[in-house]
C-alpha cells in the first residue's frame, strides 16, 4: 500500500517525463517476460533425469587417464640456434643409446637429466594426467607399454627420454561433483537453441507479412 501511495503521488506531481517512464516500463516488461518464459522452459527441460542421462552418455568428458612416468630431460634454451638444438638432440640420443645398452635408467637420470627436481628421484615424475602436459610428451607416453622407454621426444621444454612406469588407469569424476557443471551446460545449450527457434519463428512470421 505504501509503495502504491508513493507511486501515485510521484506520478501526480509530474516531475518525471511520462514518455521516459513508459519506455522504461516497456523494457522492464519485455525483460520480465523473457526471464519468466525461460524459467518455466528450463524447469521443464533441465530435469535431474536429463542431467543424469548426460553424465551416463558422455564418459569422455568426465574421465581422466593417469599414468606413472619418469623421464630424462635435455633442455632447450630460449633463442637456441639450430646448431645448439642439434647438439641437445645428439646428447639425448647418446643417453638413449646408454639405455639401450642396459644402463640403469634411474642412474642416467640422476647423472644427465636437466630436470633437477625429477633427477633427484631417478627421473620420476609421479602420476601424470593425460592432457595436462605437453601434447608431444603426452602422446609419446600414452603410446608406450608399461616398462617401455621412448626415443628422444621433443617438447617445448626440450628432449625427453620417457619411461612408462605403470600402465594408465582411468578415473571418472563422481556425479555429485559435476552435476552443477552439467546443469549449467545444458541450461546454456537449451537457452541458445530455444532463443534461435523463437527468433527464427519471428522472422518467418514477418516474412509472411511482406
Amino acid at each position: 500500500l505504501k509503495r502504491e501511495m508513493l507511486a501515485e503521488q510521484i506520478e501526480t506531481e509530474g516531475r518525471l517525463e511520462a514518455a521516459i517512464i513508459a519506455a522504461e516500463l516497456n523494457e522492464y516488461k519485455k525483460q520480465l517476460l523473457i526471464s519468466r518464459y525461460f524459467e518455466t522452459y528450463m524447469r521443464d527441460k533441465i530435469t535431474d533425469e536429463a542431467i543424469q542421462q548426460y553424465y551416463a552418455t558422455h564418459d569422455e568428458e568426465f574421465e581422466s587417464s593417469k599414468a606413472k612416468a619418469s623421464h630424462i630431460l635435455i633442455r632447450k634454451k630460449r633463442n637456441m640456434s639450430d646448431t645448439e638444438k642439434r647438439a641437445a638432440l645428439t646428447k639425448a640420443q647418446e643417453i638413449y643409446s646408454k639405455v639401450l645398452q642396459g644402463q640403469d635408467f634411474g642412474d642416467l637420470a640422476r647423472k644427465y637429466s636437466e630436470d633437477k627436481v625429477s633427477a633427484k628421484k631417478a627421473g620420476s615424475l609421479g602420476t601424470v594426467t593425460k592432457g595436462s602436459i605437453d601434447k608431444a610428451f603426452s602422446t609419446a607416453l600414452y603410446a608406450l607399454q608399461e616398462g617401455d622407454i621412448s626415443r628422444p621426444v621433443e617438447s617445448k621444454m626440450g628432449f625427453h627420454i620417457i619411461r612408462l612406469d605403470a600402465s594408465p588407469t582411468v578415473e571418472k569424476r563422481a556425479f555429485k561433483r559435476v552435476k552443477g557443471d552439467i546443469r549449467y551446460k545444458l541450461t546454456m545449450d537449451a537457452k541458445k537453441t530455444e532463443t534461435e527457434r523463437l527468433i527464427a519463428q519471428v522472422k518467418r512470421v514477418n516474412a509472411g507479412k511482406d
